[in-house]
């Protein structure tokens, strides 16, 4: 069994290996210094094997940690207050969601088609392989987050986190079975089957978040019992796992070479049928075309075609930003007590408007929507790549772009100033400063995902994104505007800084697009 999972993991190390290589040779920068011998090259290999290895382990471990606090913190925003009870009882029916409809077993994967159908491994000792790994790594991950939640934000000692990562693990087990019962009966996953899909998440959330409301949770000690019912039941589930002989069978069936790129491209294909044009918008009222030439005429006949697409979730965003909004200025009306409470929250860290508004903004569905519908087809003429008229494109578009994501904005810095208004009983111009810099902060996100878009144009005609660097520049955008949110920088001081950056950006932006557009906004 260590043996099949060890040749399993060679294969998978050895297609992450090649992946990297490739991805990187592929870079504007790194494809002019190394060779395709990067692929011969042993410390290359170990080095990205290391790398590969560590950064897995690390998702792991992060991921499981960021799922245990994020329960924390939504129990602490509904309720208020998080108790150990209140916390297991809503982590326990969560677990029961994932016992149903999060299992590995029958997934559909690449790393089974390639060792179990291309390599001929045998599917059980593969199968039973994986299940222990992922069974003992589970248990692992999630007793170390359990554990630093314990240390840190509740107190309910290590014998809890145990049970519960065993009650984890246990239900898991139970899982397995139960969706290969299912599929024996039905010949079809559980998760491809909407009504038993949807049946079983609206029952355990609502038993994970509605029993609260009405003070009905699973005291503490019924988890000893449970766990023990739970165990027993997982044995003979692991009993069951072990006398099962058709996994092969099902693997051919459920792992074939159309099931593996469906999964691959599945991101790609709803990325396409979203960026779809309503034939209806094809006809355009030429009255909204009057007075328009050159490139303003093609900007605005695209952007008018694609006026749903382009603003369906800006209006969807600005009306739900109105409603939250209306909610806390009703609230502070109410309770006049808490109102030194916001306003001292928003003076001190308005910071926190950068993650908000890099969420807000539509940039990157914009651009998505630019290439999928116009620019793979128009690049394939030269006169589009030339520097002028990417230059002029780019202008109008920003215009247009700017246009749609000002929506939310208005909406937020609105709700902003009046809160800030209300809260404080006076008027101030670091309230217009406050006002203009959220503006400008949507201005200064529509821009940067213009200027990444033509700087690194990371689409290839199925809508995948190809471009590593693009992928870099995203995270470290998400990554910075994160970090933001602990500064404290009073928001008079924070909007000027705004400001300023904005128009910094935008005349550094004109240069480098019109600089170096011509050579990377291609097709790839």
């Amino acid at each position: 069994m260590i043996s099949t999972l060890v040749s399993s993991f060679k294969i998978d190390m050895t297609y992450t290996i090649n992946a990297f290589i490739y991805r990187l040779l592929h870079l504007p920068y790194f494809k002019e210094v190394f060779s395709t011998d990067l692929y011969k090259s042993k410390k290359a290999k170990k080095f990205v094997r290391i790398l590969a290895i560590f950064c897995t382990l690390f998702r792991m471990f992060i991921t499981k940690i960021s799922y245990v606090f994020f329960i924390y913190f939504l129990i602490q925003i509904l309720y208020s207050n998080v108790t150990s009870s209140l916390f297991f009882h809503v982590f326990f029916f969560l677990s029961m969601i994932g016992m149903f409809i999060n299992t590995r077993i029958l997934s559909v994967g690449r790393k089974k088609y390639y060792a179990v159908i291309l390599m001929g491994m045998d599917a059980k000792k593969y199968t039973l392989a994986y299940y222990w790994f992922y069974t003992i790594t589970n248990f692992i991950t999630n007793l170390v987050a359990l554990f630093i939640l314990s240390m840190s934000l509740l107190s309910f000692g290590p014998l809890y986190a145990f049970i519960f990562a065993l009650i984890t693990v246990c239900l898991k087990t139970s899982g397995e079975v139960l969706n290969i019962l299912f599929y024996q009966k039905t010949e079809t996953l559980l998760v491809a089957r909407n009504n038993y899909y949807f049946t079983i998440l609206i029952t355990f959330l609502l038993l994970a978040f509605l029993l609260p409301y009405i003070h009905m949770i699973l005291p503490p000690s019924s988890y000893f019992l449970l766990s023990v019912v739970i165990f027993i039941f997982s044995l003979f589930s692991l009993v069951y796992l072990y006398h099962f002989n058709s996994y092969q069978k099902i693997y051919k069936k459920i792992n074939t070479e159309k099931a593996i790129r469906s999964e691959e491209n599945e991101t790609a294909y709803q990325r396409q049928m979203a960026l779809e044009i309503r034939k209806k918008d094809y006809k355009i009222n030429e009255k909204k075309l009057k007075g328009k030439r050159g490139y303003d005429y093609f900007n605005t006949i695209f952007f008018l075609r694609h006026k749903v697409i382009l603003s369906s979730s800006a209006n969807l965003f600005s009306f739900v930003c109105f409603l939250l909004f209306g909610i806390l200025i009703l609230y502070a009306l109410l309770n006049k007590e808490i109102q030194p409470e916001i306003y001292a929250l928003i003076h001190h860290h308005f910071a926190i408007i950068l993650i908000v508004m890099y969420f807000v903004n539509r940039g990157s569905i914009i651009t998505q929507a630019m290439f999928y519908n116009c620019d793979r087809s128009m690049l394939t003429f030269n006169f589009y790549r030339e520097k002028e008229v990417i230059l002029n494109v780019f202008k109008q578009r920003l215009k247009t772009v700017s246009m749609v994501n000002l929506r939310p904005a208005f909406v937020i810095g609105l709700g902003l100033s009046i809160l800030l208004i209300l809260c404080s009983h006076s008027f101030s111009i670091h309230y217009l400063f406050m006002f203009l810099s959220v503006l400008m902060l949507s201005v200064f996100f529509s821009l940067h995902y213009l200027v990444i878009y033509y700087l690194l144009q990371p689409y290839n005609e199925y809508m995948e994104i190809k471009s590593f660097s693009y992928t870099i520049v995203s995270f470290f955008t998400y990554f910075l505007c994160y970090l933001a949110k602990d500064l404290t920088f009073s928001f008079p001081v924070f909007s000027i800084l705004i400001l300023i950056g904005t128009i910094i950006y935008i005349i550094l932006a004109l240069f480098l697009v019109y600089k170096f557009s011509e050579e990377t906004f291609k097709l790839k």
